[in-house]
């Protein structure tokens, strides 16, 4: 019990002072969750929400404290920030929140362009990690082994304290192989001790028999718990168990973790109806590793800022967006979690709606900052969409004619008058008279929607991770084996 103290002592040390985490102690603090949890059982609600979040003051003061860190490594030890902010003082003690918001955004096209440019000097790089590139060229980052680590540690106890995850407990993770989400994943899984078989992207059929198939092995579940999927497979799931009349009484899965791309509420629906599972949706992208969000009763996305500083801008002006507007997640990392690819102020391009107070005041993630669910992402140059992509699936998604993964071209060159592409099975012309009905139901400033029968009718190609696909063999667990 002492020993535990200590290390929780260490560890409030290391979050206050920004300093870097003993991963000793880090990994020794997994293992006190664990036994805790053996011994005393799942933790109840009021301890979650304690876990859940910290109050705003706290908060802001530990932003002031890391933003001035965050400042002052980058522009001393990085080539980008150095080159372009050295002469402006900025590398002082003084530095803070109100010193960063007079830094332009970082955009991605920089980062793309010269990744070693944004290399700490005194880092130590291990990894070299690229997003999947489904929506454009893949940005890449250097990562330490400290990072992955940190990350793998803080993500396991996340998962054991707040999500109740337990070593019987067995996942199946259907991302792309090669993402970083999927790697560190393993090793969170790994710490727990719980059971995870790594499909990837696999023909949907395999997947779904997978996931009804009984495990056979000792001390785990009879069935697959968890699944951790990107949202277009999970589509793709969803209709092969519908039309294969799979029912949720096939299946034990507890939580769906669902991201990677647009989850929307019909989706959730759908997948929650098919495999009787709660579907969760989560927020991440490789350059702002560890910081993600996930998604609550009220249909927000939350995003802790313990682990970096988040804001919202007006993509046209680069202020902060009003409670009502659309704007950009932008993220400045703090040094004590990254330590090779520095970042001050990187805008994402990912679009979300900022909240009003009174929308998150009876949030259960309410001390969380809050946004809407990722809405698109914004291409460099381009106004905010009268239409989002979001709005535009959460249409086609409500239509359980039209066969999922959907594939669609929202047509935004001519911004007052949008037009939507859509592969249908069969175009006809009820199926249109509806969608035209739910258009107008929902006020979308639609100019047309066009109906095709083949993908490759689409002005332009629909790149969807569910299309990155590992079709090596796999083969179910033989039945009556035990291990």
């Amino acid at each position: 019990m002492l020993a535990t103290s200590f290390r929780q002592a260490r560890l409030a040390w290391s979050i206050v002072g920004g300093r870097p985490f003993a991963i000793k102690m880090l990994n020794d603090l997994v293992a006190d969750v664990g036994a805790t949890l053996a011994e005393f059982g799942p933790i109840d609600s009021h301890a979650a929400e304690l876990v859940s979040g910290t109050s705003r003051e706290l908060q802001n003061d530990l932003a002031e404290r890391h933003v001035a860190r965050a400042i002052r490594q980058a522009v001393s030890g990085t080539p980008y920030y150095r080159a372009r902010l050295a002469d402006r003082g900025l590398g002082s003690t003084t530095a803070g929140v109100s010193a960063l918001e007079t830094i332009g955004p970082t955009p991605k096209s920089a980062l793309k362009a010269d990744l070693s440019a944004f290399v700490w000097q005194g880092a130590q790089p291990a990894l070299f990690a690229s997003s999947t590139g489904t929506t454009g060229s893949p940005t890449s980052i250097w990562l330490s082994r400290y990072e992955m680590e940190v990350t793998t540690a803080f993500q396991a106890m996340s998962m054991m304290m707040s999500d109740g995850v337990r070593p019987e407990h067995v996942f199946v993770q259907c991302v792309p192989a090669r993402s970083l989400a999927g790697t560190l994943f393993r090793g969170t899984i790994a710490m727990i001790g719980a059971g995870l078989i790594d499909m990837g992207i696999r023909d949907p059929a395999t997947t779904v028999d997978l996931l009804a198939s009984p495990i056979h092995l000792h001390g785990k579940s009879a069935k697959a718990t968890h699944l951790n999927i990107v949202a277009s497979h999970l589509a793709a799931l969803v209709e092969h168990a519908e039309r294969s009349g799979r029912k949720s009484d096939d299946f034990d899965i507890g939580t769906i973790s669902v991201g990677g791309e647009i989850v929307t509420e019909a989706l959730v629906e759908r997948a929650g109806r098919v495999f009787g599972a709660e579907v969760i949706e989560t927020y991440g992208a490789t350059e702002i590793l560890p910081i993600g969000g996930i998604g609550c009763e009220h249909k927000h996305l939350h995003i802790p800022s313990d682990q970096g500083y988040i804001e919202i801008l007006d993509p046209g002006t680069g202020r902060p967006a009003l409670p009502g507007a659309i704007g950009t997640i932008t993220v400045t990392p703090f040094a004590h979690y990254r330590d090779t690819t520095r970042l001050l102020r990187y805008d994402t391009r990912d679009l979300v709606r900022v909240p009003s107070a009174d929308e998150i005041r009876t949030c259960s993630l309410a001390l969380l900052p809050a946004v809407s669910p990722i809405m698109g992402r914004l291409p460099v140059g381009a106004p905010i969409p009268r239409v989002t992509d979001r709005e535009a699936l959460e249409l086609l998604q409500s239509e359980e004619e039209l066969s999922l993964p959907t594939r669609y071209v929202l047509d935004n060159q001519d911004a007052n008058h949008p037009i939507l592409y859509v592969v249908a099975d069969r175009a006809h012309r009820s199926l249109v008279a509806r969608l035209e009905q739910r258009i107008a139901d929902s006020n979308l400033p639609l100019h047309a929607i066009v109906l095709v029968e083949d993908r490759d009718e689409l002005p332009e190609p629909c790149l969807l991770r569910a299309d990155l696909r590992e079709d090596s063999h796999v083969s179910k667990p033989k039945a009556g084996t035990v291990v």
